[in-house]
Order: structure tokens, then sequence, then C-alpha cells
């Protein structure tokens, strides 16, 4: 109903650049001279001041609130470009470290295997026959930076006990899971 709202206002996230939006609110109704200006200017209106006004406000509205939307679109799309660029720079990060590991991984069994090989050849022994070992082989990867060396034997002990199970010539990789 007319008389019934003394001003309006509209909110929206103003676009400043691609890293920051600001949250604005922006008196849209009734509308006050801009800043700097010196006040009232005497004009004569062709047709009426009222009909002018009548004929520019809701164009006035319009272009305010189509100007905000435009702005609240280009802040959102430029969040979820950043949002989505934090995401991949996740992404390649995680798959290079979990490469990384899956090689080190492999590099181990590669090296436990070839270990197996070696001890499973008789040992000669002069005057006394040969030696055969039997064994088995328990691994855990690690960084340098990863764990405590501690934390790192435990794994590995925890490896061989999977490893033993499987019976001699065998080897486990230790699983956190």
């Amino acid at each position: 109903t007319r008389g019934d709202i003394d001003r309006v206002f509209i909110g929206y996230q103003a676009f400043v650049n691609t890293a920051v939006q600001r949250p604005t609110i922006r008196q849209l109704l009734p509308v006050t001279a801009p800043e700097g200006s010196s006040g009232a200017i005497d004009f004569i209106f062709e047709p009426s001041a009222a009909d002018v006004l009548d004929a520019l406000l809701p164009r006035y509205v319009r272009t305010v609130v189509y100007s905000a939307l435009l702005e609240s679109a280009a802040a959102e799309h430029a969040a979820r470009r950043r949002a989505m660029k934090a995401a991949t720079d996740n992404a390649d990060e995680l798959t290079k470290s979990l490469t990384r590991q899956a090689n080190q991984a492999r590099q181990a069994v590669l090296l436990a295997e070839d270990i197996i090989e070696v001890l499973r050849t008789p040992m000669p022994l002069p005057q006394q026959g040969a030696v055969l070992l039997g064994v088995s082989i328990g691994i855990a990867t690690s960084q340098p930076s990863d764990r405590a060396p501690d934390a790192l034997l435990r794994q590995a002990e925890a490896a061989l006990r999977l490893a033993r199970r499987h019976g001699r010539w065998g080897y486990a990789v230790f699983d956190p899971a």
C-alpha cells in the first residue's frame, strides 16, 4: 500500500575483482542526490516533473536491481572459479603424493622379491655342504619426514607377521587400513 514504506534497500555481493567481493547494501528508494552535488537545481519539465518521474523511476529501479544481479553473478562466478582452482591444486597435490607412495611401495616389493630370490639359492659352506635359508619379509614405506623410526619399525614388524602367515618366501607390505 502507498505510504507504508519509508525506504527500500537492496543487498548484494559487489564484485570488486576476482579475489574480492564485498557484501553491499544500497538504498534504492527514495532516490537521493549523488554525493558532491550542490542540491536542488531548478529545471523546467515538459511534460510535468511528476510525469517524468513516473516514467523514469521504474526504469531506475529495474536498472539498479539488474546491476546488482549482474554484480552478484560475477562475484559468484569469481568465487566458484577460485574454489575450483583450489580444489584442482589440492587434487594435483594428492595425486602426486599417492603416485609417489605407490611407486615407493612397488620399488619395495621389487626389492623384497630380489632379496628372496638371492636367499633361496643354497649357500655353500667349505667342508660342510650348503646352507638354505627360509625367509619372510615385512615392508613398511615412508617419506623421510613422515614418521619416527620406531613407528616405521612397528609397521614393518606388523607386515612381517602377515608375511609369516603366508609361509616361507613370502612378503607383505604394511597397510594402515
